[in-house]
């Protein structure tokens, strides 16, 4: 076999140069291999994938939440999001997000054992309660909140799981002084 060259050495390495450089940019990236799966529905429609059934039934904001013994006072303002859930797969504690423009944030954990946060979500076995997220004053002044997102889990680590999303717009909720929050509940969906 006859020796290459010099200049067909040099040509063949930088085409190997080349398509490293084309893998390597084509390769997803990992918040794409990792992202959840996304079920995007409108308030009242169940969205329902691998491992969760979810549906938001209705949302208002408070300056004041109370939830059985407990009352949530708070220099911003609350959101309380009433929902129902299920696992279809394995137990998980339920588990919800609100994103505004960038900012996120989790469901307050300051209700207590009666509020969603702390539902234990059992295959068929759903529940119905309310999340509570405790917000900015001012949130309802930020651009991004006409396109505000609550996304709700089976678990706060959602990569490669089902994520059921609903849209809302938090200019227009109604906001109330006082709201009176039910305790979670077992349902029948």
């Amino acid at each position: 076999m006859a020796a290459l060259t010099r200049p067909v050495r040099v040509a063949a390495a930088l085409g190997l140069v080349a398509l490293a450089f084309v893998v390597a940019r084509t390769e997803p990236q990992d918040e794409l291999t990792f992202a959840p799966f996304v079920v995007r529905v409108d308030p009242g429609e169940v969205g329902e994938g691998r491992g969760l059934q979810a549906v938001v039934d209705d949302a208002v904001l408070a300056d004041e939440a109370t939830l059985g013994g407990w009352t949530g006072e708070t220099d911003g303002v609350w959101l309380v999001v009433s929902t129902r859930m299920a696992t279809t797969e394995s137990g998980s504690l339920g588990y919800a997000t609100l994103a505004v423009g960038e900012r996120q944030w989790d469901a307050s954990s300051r209700p207590g054992l009666q509020a969603m946060s702390s539902a234990l979500l059992d295959p068929g076995l759903p529940w119905s309660g309310a999340f509570l997220f405790e917000l900015p004053a001012d949130i309802a002044d930020d651009p991004a909140a006409r396109d505000a997102t609550i996304r709700l889990a089976h678990d706060p680590d959602t990569r490669m799981r089902t994520v059921v999303e609903v849209g809302v717009d938090l200019t227009a909720l109604p906001r109330e002084p006082i709201v009176d929050v039910a305790p979670k509940e077992r349902i029948t969906w």
